[in-house]
């Protein structure tokens, strides 16, 4: 289990460096991934939480649009694969104390109850992981098929979008402090003025030719 251990420890720590290097990941959130394999306080029984390191580790990157995406995916099977390897140790352990306790006639219901949770919680952490694992796998055969284009690339192509309102804030330019369009509201203004004139009109010659039948201007 000790090689296991170091193994999550090693592949961790390369994952890491990966991140700050090449991802430009600030040293902050990089340290905060190493407290979840380093035994900082010496304690026994301590393991590197490998899970726990690569379900971070892909937050973190959803934050960074711009990194080699094919070295990432392989970056990721390196962990997973570390991760899960440790993981199936701990759940075979895990149901061979089940066994055993179930064994014993005389162990506490609190002790056997505790190593059910146990087995469970591995089992169903292997079953999370090994998808995982199997995602990125898939994300590496995926890239080698459909390469991601180069970085600077992808950086003009976010530009561009950019300059064009297509992403980002939205282009308040030409809108006034509503939200409508300035020449819209022109163009409302200027045709709600001529259909007032127009109505004003209408009211003007019902008014001239009441006079003209009557004699009288109609009564307001």
């Amino acid at each position: 289990m000790a090689d296991l251990e170091e193994a999550v420890i090693e592949k961790g720590t390369e994952v890491i460096n990966f991140l700050r290097e090449e991802c430009r990941i600030p040293d902050e959130q990089c340290e905060q991934l190493e407290a979840l394999i380093t035994n900082t306080e010496d304690a026994k029984g301590w393991s590197p939480d490998g899970r726990e390191l690569m379900e971070r580790v892909e937050d973190v990157a959803k934050c960074q649009p711009y990194m080699p995406h094919d070295k990432y995916a392989e970056m990721l099977v390196i962990g997973w694969s570390a991760a899960l390897d440790l993981m199936k140790h701990q759940r075979k352990m895990a149901f061979k104390k089940v066994r055993t306790l179930q064994e014993d006639a005389k162990c506490p219901a609190e002790l056997m109850d505790a190593a059910y949770r146990t087995r469970d919680e591995l089992d169903l952490g292997c079953a999370k992981a090994n998808i995982r694992f199997c995602e990125a796998r898939f994300l590496v055969e995926v890239l080698q098929e459909n390469p991601m284009p180069p970085i600077e690339e992808l950086r003009k192509k976010v530009d561009e979008d950019w300059a064009a309102g297509t992403i980002g804030p939205p282009n308040t330019d030409g809108f006034d402090d509503e939200g409508r369009h300035v020449a819209e509201g022109a163009e409302r203004c200027v045709n709600q003025s001529v259909a007032a004139r127009r109505q004003l009109g209408g009211v003007a010659v019902g008014s001239l030719t009441d006079t003209r039948l009557t004699g009288r201007f109609p009564h307001r």
